[in-house]
């Protein structure tokens, strides 16, 4: 049974559930195996609390083993203990679209797009129509989420996981503020049922990070 908190609230998520999902989500894909237990529970646990659909995380799985386009950052190596040698990769969910945004409206891009659309408004002291300001935002969302995009920019919360002898073993899902200690501790205390020698693995991975 694993429990994972969040916030207030804590989910109970039981092995049979865990089995389940594996087999209806992963079971066509060579690498069902490769992934924890406990990234399943997450997942499970994410579309109750945040109605997240698991299918946007299984987008992320399937474009680190090859089979998709990612359009998140770039997967990065942690350097600092004590995830020091594990990967994170970030996927990108609807949930996350609000804070994409505005982390793109960088510079005057807010203020670009409103002269382009309300330029001939200015000199008239017109109010814009409900039609216009609905292009305005739409051409708001559209530019800012496809500019994250191209640059592979997406962000939402990470996977973690080993990559071991030409294959990723994807050991957690975690948010960014989790807490570095708290991961790494989740890891060690719950993925062993998984990968029972993940605690040599990573200390192999830890003293190939120059």
């Amino acid at each position: 049974m694993y429990r994972l908190a969040f916030d207030d609230r804590e989910v109970s998520v039981d092995r049979r559930s865990v089995e389940a999902f594996r087999d209806f989500h992963l079971g066509r894909f060579s690498w069902r195996a490769r992934v924890s237990d406990l990234c399943i529970a997450k997942m499970i646990a994410y579309q109750q609390v945040f109605g997240l659909d698991p299918i946007e995380i299984i987008e992320t799985f399937k474009a680190l083993e090859g089979a998709a386009t990612r359009m998140t950052k770039r997967p990065t190596r942690f350097r600092k203990l004590p995830l020091r040698g594990l990967w994170h990769c970030h996927f990108f969910a609807a949930r996350f679209m609000a804070s994409n945004m505005l982390a793109a409206l960088e510079g005057d891009v807010l203020m670009r797009i409103a002269m382009d659309e309300y330029a001939d408004l200015l000199e008239s002291g017109q109010q814009p129509s409900e039609e216009r300001i609905e292009k305005f935002a739409a051409r708001v969302m559209e530019e800012t989420l496809d500019k994250r995009a191209k640059e592979s920019r997406l962000t939402g919360e990470w996977i973690v996981y080993l990559p071991r002898g030409g294959e990723n073993y994807y050991l957690t899902i975690t948010t960014h503020d989790a807490g570095d200690a708290a991961t790494f501790e989740e890891i060690v205390r719950l993925c062993t049922i998984n990968f029972p020698d993940i605690i040599a693995w990573i200390a192999e991975a830890r003293a190939e990070v120059s």
